[in-house]
């Protein structure tokens, strides 16, 4: 798709990720809305708020949006009986039912023009799930099962979809205790800029997925074709989140 003079609904665009899309698409020439509970965004939602979501979606119904891009998300570090119950049903309703319901809101008006995109970013955690991440792999591994499934629910009726799993990048989501982590356990870090020109090229060539990083690829195969492989592997990850945590309040 050729991005110049498009039409684009970007969730989380004043923060991270969002921040480096927003400006490469802006540079591509592509008239971005940005949508988020940041005062600088241009419609203000609280994506975690089903009320805030539905009232949005009744919005964009008649909202021109020739891409919509699901990018906003949630993530936090820390054992899964220990996390709050709200902190776990907002990651749920920012990561996974906003996603959906901004997607179905959209999607009529796709259709009408017979062209449109989908773009959910999920994350290399769906492919290969980490321990102390389990509520934000399940919602991750949720996008991409989300995106093959619209993918072949509207093919050939001018509707793609992209699924990008980008890994773990310089940004407040990888702060504190996660950077220990990632440290520790020598996983590699991109930088946002980097990730959102790879992620905006496969926009442009309708790519249905890109993952990122050459071991991320090698190790979320290995986890489809042998998971015992991948749960010995991870227990020394296992163990170093364990150790952190003990030292830190989550």
């Amino acid at each position: 798709m050729r991005l110049e003079g498009k039409k684009i609904l970007l969730t989380g665009g004043r923060g991270g990720l969002g921040t480096a899309l927003y400006e490469v698409l802006v540079q591509k020439g592509a008239h971005v809305t940005s949508l988020g509970r940041r005062q600088e965004d241009d419609i203000r939602a609280n994506l975690s708020s089903g009320e805030d979501v539905l009232r949005v979606c009744r919005r964009i119904e008649s909202m021109p949006v020739d891409v919509l891009i699901n990018n906003a998300a949630l993530q936090h570090f820390g054992r899964t009986h220990e996390q709050p119950e709200a902190r776990l049903m907002a990651m749920v309703a920012v990561n996974l039912q906003a996603p959906l319901l901004l997607t179905r809101a959209v999607l009529p008006g796709m259709l009408a023009q017979k062209q449109g995109q989908i773009v959910n970013i999920g994350s290399a955690l769906a492919g290969v799930p980490f321990p102390h991440f389990s509520v934000y792999c399940a919602t991750k591994g949720g996008m991409r099962a989300f995106s093959q499934s619209i993918r072949r629910e509207y093919r050939g009726r001018g509707i793609t979809v992209t699924y990008a799993a980008p890994r773990a990048m310089r940004t407040a989501m990888s702060a504190g205790p996660v950077s220990e982590l990632l440290k520790r356990t020598r996983s590699a870090m991109d930088l946002p800029s980097d990730t959102a020109e790879k992620i905006v090229r496969a926009i442009e060539s309708d790519r249905p997925e890109i993952s990122i990083g050459l071991s991320e690829r090698f190790f979320s195969g290995l986890n489809m074709l042998a998971p015992a492989l991948i749960d010995s592997g991870l227990k020394g990850a296992r163990d170093i989140g364990e150790d952190i945590l003990s030292t830190v309040q989550t």
